[in-house]
């Protein structure tokens, strides 16, 4: 892939060579009888001074917008010659290459600028340099009887049965390669093709209901190797079952913490009676009820630490943004169970269960 250079002197070259083929528009002459107005001229230099900005500027996308619009305008060697490195620019090698040999194949005219001769020469050697970076895929398709002609497309474009027999030029990038035929199950392969890359792909078809698969848009997908993709996981959806699990947590939570400090309160009630609280002194008979109590109101704040943790994180599975990430899990269902107890000196709960 072509880019432009940060170098003071590269940028100059770059610079003065469309500067030259921009330039030439203004005295192009055409025998057609289609021969372009001056405010055709004029628009498709303003256009073509726009693209070399936007090349300067690291926006090829721009700068195809505007070089393949001067091109329809003027379809001059130069305009042609602009867009075909727009296009290597953005890693499109096979549109790159087309709009380089429409450059080469302008006839020539009388009196026609030099910059035009200039351009089908760089137009002849982007052409063979790119010929020799634009990767291919060869399909090989095992399985199916004589007589049975599969249906492949390779990224929704549908190919011929004599195409098959040659290997398919492709640019650099994700493509996905889908094989039907009546009888036989779908069969879907993505490959990643690298410049220069010829890859060779291997299809085996089983015999199944013969429904073809929905093809997906692979505009502007990545992906690094040839795979057969297994099942989708849903990314549209967001799954509460950690909201909800925290939320029941610390709802127990919260009622083994009331209920005991309630528990732990009486105690203390019961006691306040028997003991001298200004000497901090109980007679012995209490001790074991004075123990009690401790241990109550020690499981009653556990009780509410569990449940204001639980609520906690409740509020932040709700609004923390959902992954995408997360695999299926195999076997049973994620459960909880949680069983509050009490008794007459003590009390707690039991969570159990598995994520």
């Amino acid at each position: 892939m072509t880019s432009v250079s940060d170098s003071g002197g590269l940028q100059r070259a770059v610079r003065i060579t469309f500067v030259a083929l921009a330039l030439a528009l203004c005295c192009a002459g055409r025998s057609s009888a289609a021969e372009p107005s001056a405010a055709d001229r004029e628009t498709a230099r303003a256009l073509m001074e726009q693209g070399i900005e936007r090349m300067q500027a690291r926006d090829p996308v721009g700068a195809l917008k505007a070089f393949r619009t001067a091109n329809e305008i003027m379809h001059v060697p130069t305009t042609a010659l602009a867009t075909a490195r727009a296009h290597d620019a953005l890693g499109q090698l096979l549109e790159a290459r087309d709009r380089a040999l429409e450059a080469v194949r302008y006839p020539r005219h009388p009196g026609e600028p030099q910059v035009f001769e200039r351009a089908r020469n760089e137009a002849t050697d982007l052409a063979a340099q790119l010929a020799s970076r634009i990767p291919s895929v060869e399909i090989a398709i095992s399985g199916l009887p004589a007589g049975t002609p599969p249906t492949v497309r390779i990224d929704s474009h549908l190919l011929s049965a004599a195409a098959l027999s040659a290997p398919r030029k492709l640019n650099p990038g994700r493509h996905v390669i889908s094989v039907s035929a009546p009888g036989f199950a779908p069969a879907r392969v993505t490959v990643q093709l690298a410049e220069r890359q010829n890859e060779r792909v291997a299809i085996s078809m089983t015999p199944g209901n013969g429904a073809e698969p929905e093809e997906p848009s692979t505009e502007g997908a990545v992906e690094v190797d040839a795979i057969r993709p297994g099942p989708e996981v849903p990314s549209g959806g967001r799954s509460h079952t950690l909201a909800y699990v925290a939320f029941g947590v610390g709802a127990a939570g919260l009622v083994t913490g009331a209920v005991t400090g309630v528990m732990a309160l009486s105690k203390q009630s019961a006691l306040e009676s028997r003991c001298d609280t200004g000497a901090h002194a109980c007679p012995e008979d209490a001790r074991s009820e004075l123990d009690a109590g401790r241990r109550l109101a020690w499981v009653s704040n556990i009780g509410f630490g569990v449940g204001i943790v639980g609520a906690g994180v409740g509020v932040a599975s709700l609004l923390w943004p959902a992954s995408n990430d997360a695999k299926p899990q195999l076997g049973r269902r994620p459960g909880l169970r949680v069983q509050p107890w009490s008794g007459t000196t003590s009390a707690g709960m039991v969570v159990g269960g598995w994520f």
